[in-house]
């Protein structure tokens, strides 16, 4: 199931990594938010790594929950880590990390993909004012600045024959309902090919219809759901329970 239902959850998961970094006092070298697991490159502080991720999962689901209207377990599974040994399998590690969109077909290349550390290393004033420990890994490469960018962007398309744990994500696909204009269109075609006005879906006998026309939007678009409630007239709560 998705963790992240919007890009408002993914920046509020990075602000709790950030807040509970000045806690704990681990370190991040590196991170990337997909749609159902995160990835995270961490050297723990002054509490173990178990500590620190019951830190962060507990303040994340206390805010999705909240959002969203549900109880319960946002993360399924206690989270799963490995010891990086050498400052060569950390770099492998995070290579590995930062083309996890590329692996899942969402982007053609690393740089192109928001929700990851890469483009902290690529942008050093950017950087200054990150949680992440960007220098670190670049100082591997090169205490030359301008070199150790070049280093990095060519090890990071590199070939990695590492095997590292990894989750299960099914394929990216290929949206027929692109934007709001889109969603437009198909709910008025929708509506007309079974004879029934936007307004009557307002009426309590017309809520499957306007239930179903939620599912397949959530289902065939890649609109968020506060976009879907606004296009339908309803909460994002109300279609984040579809």
């Amino acid at each position: 199931m998705d963790i992240f239902l919007d890009n408002e959850d993914r920046r509020k998961f990075l602000t709790i990594m950030e807040t509970k970094q000045q806690t704990a006092f681990y370190e991040v070298f590196g991170y990337c938010l997909m749609t159902n697991h995160v990835h995270l490159l961490l050297k723990t502080g002054k509490e173990s790594i178990g500590q620190s991720m019951k830190r962060i999962g507990i303040s994340y689901a206390h805010y999705f929950n909240k959002k969203y209207n549900r109880v319960g377990h946002v993360f399924q599974d206690r989270f799963r880590s490995e010891v990086i040994e050498n400052e060569r399998y950390l770099l492998a590690a995070l290579r590995y990390i930062h083309n996890n969109p590329v692996k899942g077909g969402l982007v053609n290349d690393p740089s192109q993909y928001r929700w990851s550390s890469y483009s902290y290393f690529l942008k050093p004033t950017q950087a200054d004012s990150s949680f992440v420990n960007t220098q670190f890994i670049l100082k591997i490469l090169s205490n030359d600045t301008w070199k150790s960018l070049q280093l990095f962007k060519e090890f990071s398309r590199g070939r990695d024959d590492n095997a590292f744990m990894d989750v299960e994500e099914e394929p990216s696909k290929a949206y027929s309902i692109n934007s709001i204009k889109d969603a437009q269109d198909f709910i008025e075609q929708y509506l007309k090919g079974i004879g029934v006005g936007f307004k009557n879906l307002k009426r309590k006998e017309y809520k499957a219809i306007r239930d179903q026309l939620i599912i397949k939007l959530k289902e065939e678009s890649n609109l968020s759901v506060r976009e879907i409630g606004g296009l339908m007239g309803v909460s994002k709560n109300v279609v984040a329970r579809k």
